[in-house]
């Protein structure tokens, strides 16, 4: 996946001019050639691309919009003599359509739409995510919840970077040159073997020099790893400010807490 993103901020009423924004940004910032991309409005301002190919994929409905990469073996309501990975080759050289990785997400989170709390969603998303094999990233676009949900596999095999702008928008991508030129100092590899949960409709801080996710009585998301430990069921994330080299705080390393079933996993936003 390469850099899509998401504004922070649903109470500004100016649609066209963050539909500009929004279309400018991906324009600058996503240097490949027009023929190789595909460009997605997400609606209320927010949007994505993507380099086309058989690794990426995006899936649509009803308001809510999955962009996946990577290649899943195995997925938990799968049956363990497919090959996901053959069948998603095979229908890209043929230009069938559907049955992608994206496809398989968006239908389960569409599943989890009668859920009554967000913590329950995400309860049930770690849960399937511990059992899911292969390199992966995606992130869950909900326009209609106002809900932003994003994930990476257990190793970090797939590259995720995150971010947020100046003016508030909250920024995924795998290439992280492009990425980083346009959220320094915020842009850092999303942590391995966690899932993020936006927090009400506003999710994203502008950066300034406190870092994004640090200051404010009203944080911008949580972020959760779905792998198991020896004493707990899930492991608990811990947020440490991360400073720069001029000794600025300017965004959070997550840290996976330490056991020895489970070892460190970081990342940072």
């Amino acid at each position: 996946m390469k850099p899509g993103h998401f504004q922070g901020h649903f109470h500004d009423t100016a649609v066209n001019a963050r539909m500009k924004r929004c279309h400018d940004f991906l324009e600058k910032n996503f240097t490949v050639k027009s023929s190789m991309r595909r460009m997605v409005d997400l609606g209320d301002g927010n949007g994505a691309a993507i380099k086309l190919g058989p690794y990426c994929h995006i899936a649509s409905q009803d308001g809510v919009t999955v962009v996946f990469t990577g290649e899943v073996a195995h997925w938990p309501d799968v049956s363990p003599d497919a090959d996901p990975v053959a069948d998603n080759q095979n229908k890209y050289v043929s230009g069938e359509q559907g049955g992608s990785e994206a496809d398989r997400l968006l239908k389960y989170y569409r599943a989890l739409l009668d859920v009554p709390t967000v913590e329950e969603v995400c309860e049930r998303a770690l849960e399937s995510l511990g059992s899911v094999e292969g390199p992966f990233a995606f992130v869950i676009f909900d326009s209609m919840q106002r809900r932003v949900l994003a994930a990476r596999d257990k190793d970090g095999a797939q590259s995720l970077d995150w971010g947020v702008t100046n003016d508030g928008l909250l920024c995924f991508g795998t290439d992280f040159s492009m990425l980083g030129e346009c959220v320094r100092p915020t842009a850092v590899p999303f942590p391995a073997g966690c899932l993020y949960t936006s927090a009400g409709n506003h999710i994203a801080e502008s950066p300034g020099e406190e870092g994004w996710v640090i200051e404010g009585e009203q944080w911008p998301g949580h972020v959760s790893c779905y792998m198991h430990g020896m004493t707990r069921r899930w492991r608990p994330v811990q947020a440490v400010p991360r400073v720069d080299s001029h000794g600025c705080i300017c965004g959070n390393v997550f840290r996976v807490a330490s056991e020895r079933d489970v070892p460190n996993v970081q990342g940072a936003a």
